[in-house]
């Protein structure tokens, strides 16, 4: 009794105190088998290193990227624990302002302008039910490093976000006003035409429709310069170059231009005619590139004769 406690002073000293916080949380008989703690004292950290060798051996949680701070990897030797995946769109494109979304400044966009999205996996079932496990900030074409193996995740009827992409969404019809046509310094009127698609598609027997959604409109007017909407404009068939619209764009140079476009859909889905419910992040989808020739004006002074 008296040499543990003895220990005990030494270790305190030696290490530092950890926070009352900690000690409740982390007391010898509530340790968690293999699983990192932010909160958790270096001291009980070594000590459940020591026990689980299949633990990340990190010296700060800032090194795992893109990985949840209480990311490990569950014991290799359990199989009878499931786990089931979900998806977060913590902020869908037309809402970063919102819900704090704005307040990290290294949030950017993916390679392809969409937005990331979140992977998260979950304990499904026992006592641990519903408690996370680890989550993952994706892009399109990032693969997750999952810490468990394929057969502990639990079969659910959803559709992620890698299915979504590879649905045939048709890209938007981009148009300008006059067509195909500008004057140097004028202005043009861009505008598309994207409509609301749907997709019938069976998992795991179970049939599920599918709907791509546009949401935002990415134009290149291919001499350097860039707009983003979140709408596609209208038609404007009496547009002349000499009035500028929201839609618009006036070039400084003539020549030849390829006008490209990329919209971007959000999807829905909805399992035997359920409620639809959201898919995250979104599919960017290109549209075929739009040649612009643009002229330039010369005033000439020519007589009443005609000479």
């Amino acid at each position: 009794m008296f040499n543990a406690f003895v220990f005990s002073v030494l270790a305190v000293f030696i290490l530092g105190a950890p926070s009352a916080d900690a000690i409740v949380r982390e007391s010898p008989a509530s340790l968690e088998p293999c699983v990192l703690s932010t909160q958790m004292h270096d001291y009980f950290a070594k000590i459940r290193k020591k026990k689980c060798p299949g633990l990340e051996d990190v010296k700060s949680f800032n090194q795992i990227p893109h990985v949840d701070q209480r990311l490990a990897k569950f014991p290799r030797n359990d199989n009878t624990q499931k786990f089931r995946v979900e998806y977060i769109d913590e902020c869908p494109l037309g809402l970063e302002n919102r819900n704090g979304c704005d307040q990290n400044p290294d949030e950017g966009r993916c390679s392809d302008g969409s937005a990331p999205f979140v992977r998260v996996i979950r304990f499904s079932g026992g006592n641990r039910d519903g408690e996370l496990l680890a989550q993952n900030r994706l892009c399109p074409g990032d693969l997750p490093q999952d810490p468990v193996r394929p057969e502990q995740l639990v079969e659910r009827i959803a559709v992620t976000p890698e299915q979504f992409r590879k649905f045939p969404i048709k890209p938007s019809n981009p148009n300008s006003d006059p067509q195909n046509f500008s004057l140097r310094n004028g202005h043009a009127h861009f505008w598309a035409i994207a409509n609301t698609q749907t997709f019938e598609t069976e998992i795991n027997g179970t049939s599920v429709e599918v709907r791509a959604i546009p949401i935002e409109w990415r134009w290149n007017y291919g001499d350097g310069s860039t707009r983003s909407f979140d709408y596609p404009g209208n038609a404007a068939p009496e547009h002349t170059l000499h009035h500028q619209t929201p839609t618009s764009h006036s070039y400084d140079k003539t020549g030849f231009f390829d006008v490209n476009l990329m919209t971007l859909y959000r999807g829905e889905f909805r399992a035997a005619g359920g409620p639809w419910e959201p898919i995250p992040g979104q599919a960017a989808v290109p549209s075929e590139p739009m040649p612009m020739d643009v002229w330039r004006t010369q005033k000439e002074l020519i007589a009443p004769d005609g000479k």
